[in-house]
């Protein structure tokens, strides 16, 4: 009785995230994922496998140098993609980008038509993070077949680009606003809407924080103590917990759609 109600929970779970996957409401704007049809996104679950990471084990969905030509669509969680340059102030691999849910990791080796494909970056997890992993001769099959394949491919690739150079021109900002909309990008609007004034968890070092917005180590530090003492932020080891959206997003200079928030001594931290 016990084993079959076991069962039963699981069967619900897997359910559960299939259709969380099919509907896409956790995908970042833009993404390849959320740009697929229903009918796209239940043709690539059927071609790959799904697989968990975490910091504390399965911490790299892949190293640099490795020889894997497999594409990874995040389905949650984020990753951290780096390079072998060491950033100057903490000596440590240079984060290049974020990559966030509903993004593809490993693209660019999945699409070699011919040769050895080999990794030319490192990418690593964030906290937890799952993930739809897919051979490459599937997904090239998937993308030449699936009328939304190509288009969902060339909105993220374009998105990405567009990332890019809006975080070149807003190099003349302050560090202030370049960290404030690094965070920001890493909040999930609908748990901190629904949530209000609750905190979202967000596993991201001060050096890698310093790395991707171009300042350093001290510079971050002295910002978020500061923001420690207005109760926007809290902080912890190897986390920051953001206690005030609203806040944040104003000093972003994003326009903000998070009510006002009060600090509670009774915040739930919830998972990046």
């Amino acid at each position: 009785m016990m084993a079959a109600r076991a069962t039963g929970s699981v069967a619900r779970y897997k359910d559960w995230r299939y259709q969380l996957a099919l509907e896409a409401r956790f995908a970042r704007h833009s993404s390849f994922w959320a740009e697929l049809d229903k009918a796209g996104r239940r043709k690539l679950l059927s071609l790959g496998r799904t697989k968990l990471y975490r910091e504390d084990g399965h911490s790299f969905l892949y190293l640099n140098g490795a020889i894997d030509d497999r594409v990874i669509v995040l389905l949650s969680g984020h990753v951290k993609v780096t390079s072998d340059v060491l950033h100057r102030s903490s000596r440590q691999p240079a984060p290049m980008s974020l990559r966030y849910p509903g993004q593809l990791i490993g693209e660019q080796e999945a699409l070699q038509r011919s040769g050895t494909a080999i990794r030319k970056v490192t990418a690593s997890v964030l906290g937890v993070v799952e993930g739809l992993v897919i051979e490459a001769r599937a997904f090239q099959g998937f993308l030449d077949g699936h009328p939304t394949g190509w288009p969902a491919l060339t909105t993220e690739l374009s998105g990405r680009l567009f990332e890019a150079e809006t975080r070149l021109d807003a190099m003349s900002d302050s560090a202030n606003e370049r960290l404030a909309r690094t965070l920001a990008s890493l909040i999930d609007p609908s748990e901190a809407l629904r949530e209000g004034s609750s905190s979202i968890m967000l596993p991201l070092t001060q050096a890698d924080l310093a790395a991707l917005i171009g300042t350093s180590r001290e510079t971050v530090e002295r910002t978020l103590r500061t923001w420690r003492a207005r109760s926007i932020v809290q902080t912890a080891q190897r986390s920051i917990t953001v206690l005030r959206p609203d806040q944040l997003m104003r000093i972003a200079g994003i326009r903000s759609v998070f009510r006002p928030s009060q600090p509670s001594d009774q915040r739930r931290a919830l998972p990046a």
